[in-house]
């Protein structure tokens, strides 16, 4: 088995149990501690993440890229790790620092002190290291076992409506404690932290703002909905939104674990000029992520009313349509996820990557500005949906010339179509009154003439161009 390959079966496991485990706990969650108190969380949480955006600083990227240069050379890995590092533990000490100034003045102050665990978290996570060495299993294991124990944890501590303090303790202290435990593995990967680096630290300040400036345009549309909502309408709104967005995360996260472990490979490829192994990586990986895509965000679509009932319980129903409308997102962030993780970021067309990312994060403050105070979280999902839409096709134009990114959406396009096919039968066939039974019929019909149609697509078509490719 190839590395690629098993670092992809490795971080899509991980990202598969951060999927698998909101599908455990939301439901449970959604129960105990009501959309009012679920929107609080949502909110204070999103407060705190934008101070780890920003104690990160683009570093995510820039240092898996930068790692991924030199994984060969021991001692020229270990000096970049301490300088890039350096600069993150600086930044991230302002963060802190400023997120302890504004404690006076928040309403929630018991909540907020727990949220922030997690942006003390953002001063220990160096996942980046471990990316850009191609280290995904190590990574991975640890997470999986902190992760489940945080889940069961959350059954145990969370048993009444009041305890949205345990609940946010343990959300947000789980990022603090996988991030202690890298740093315990570091003698694993032989790098050490040699602090005398740290004073040429600020000489990677340049190029980690480039690729900070795209995580603060996602972040807009990521976390300022969000925002927006807790402060324009009802808490509700956003206890619904947030609910509603957790299923779509799920698809998007497994999409993610391939980008991420194809970035440092992709960078590999192009820096050694090979171009037609880069090409045929992309062109599988359009075909994979949009095939599972569509398949779960159509199913989501179809599936919607039962699935809303059942999961989320009474009192969730205006989940039903947000859910409709927010999972055609996962479909355009797939295509993008591919252009810019196997093509800009590896061949540091960064200013491409900010301009696409601040247009979509544009779109979206708009689109929200105008259609939350009206529409509440059916507005913030629409203005998401379009923003995703703005950046892919920003991105994939740009990419146009570089590589036959047309033809391979060309190619993959066919499984949003027989997606949307899955839909129409799903809508004409009566299942009847049960709910549970409507959602499990609705789910083998929907997988059998999905996965057929697919087959059938691949096997004629798709495999005909995969083996050409090849010779």
């Amino acid at each position: 088995m190839s590395k690629v390959l098993r670092n992809i079966l490795y971080n899509g496991a991980y990202q598969l149990l951060l999927v698998l485990l909101p599908l455990v706990t939301v439901p449970y969650i959604s129960r105990v501690l009501g959309a009012s108190n679920i929107g609080i969380y949502s909110y204070y949480f999103t407060f705190a993440a934008y101070f780890v955006m920003f104690s990160r600083l683009g570093v995510n990227n820039y240092g898996s890229r930068s790692i991924a240069e030199v994984a060969d050379n021991p001692d020229l890995r270990q000096q970049l790790f301490s300088q890039i590092y350096g600069l993150q533990f600086w930044v991230s000490c302002l963060a802190i620092l400023v997120y302890a100034c504004i404690f006076p003045f928040v309403d929630n102050q018991s909540v907020y002190l727990c949220a922030g665990l997690y942006v003390l978290s953002g001063i220990l996570d160096i996942n980046w290291l471990y990316y850009g060495l191609e280290e995904f299993k190590k990574t991975a294991l640890r997470s999986m076992i902190v992760k489940i124990l945080s889940v069961v944890m959350i059954f145990v501590c969370v048993r009444t409506e009041e305890d949205i303090i345990p609940y946010t303790l343990i959300c947000c202290g789980t990022h603090l404690v996988i991030n202690m435990i890298l740093w315990a593995m570091l003698p694993m990967i032989k790098v050490r932290l040699c602090l005398r680096e740290f004073r040429y630290a600020f000489k990677h300040l340049k190029s980690m703002i480039v690729l900070f400036l795209p995580t603060l345009g996602i972040s807009l549309y990521n976390y300022m909905d969000k925002l927006m909502l807790g402060n324009m309408v009802e808490i509700k709104e956003l206890g619904f939104y947030q609910s509603s967005e957790s299923i779509m995360s799920v698809p998007v996260t497994l999409v993610a674990a391939i980008g991420t472990v194809m970035l440092p490979r992709m960078t590999s490829l192009y820096s050694k000029g090979e171009e037609k192994n880069a090409t045929r990586y992309i062109m599988l990986s359009m075909w994979l992520t949009l095939c599972f895509v569509s398949a779960f965000s159509f199913g989501v679509i179809s599936a919607a009313p039962e699935f809303t009932v059942i999961f989320y319980g009474p009192g969730f129903e205006p989940c039903i349509q947000l859910l409709q409308i927010l999972m055609f997102a996962p479909i355009f962030l797939a295509m993008a996820n591919v252009v810019r993780k196997q093509v800009l970021l590896p061949k540091k067309m960064d200013k491409v990557f900010v301009g696409s990312i601040f247009a979509g994060a544009a779109v979206n403050l708009l689109l929200n500005w105008l259609t939350i105070p009206r529409f509440g979280a059916v507005g913030a999902s629409a203005a998401t949906v379009a923003a995703e839409c703005t950046v892919f096709l920003i991105q994939t134009i740009y990419c146009i010339k570089l590589v036959p990114i047309v033809k391979f959406i060309r190619q993959a396009l066919p499984f949003v179509l027989i997606g949307l096919a899955m839909t129409g039968l799903l809508s004409i066939i009566p299942f009847g009154d049960n709910v549970i039974l409507t959602l499990v019929l609705k789910i083998i019909t929907g997988g059998i003439f999905y996965m057929v149609l697919s087959a059938l697509y691949y096997l004629c078509v798709l495999k005909k161009i995969g083996v050409r490719d090849r010779t």
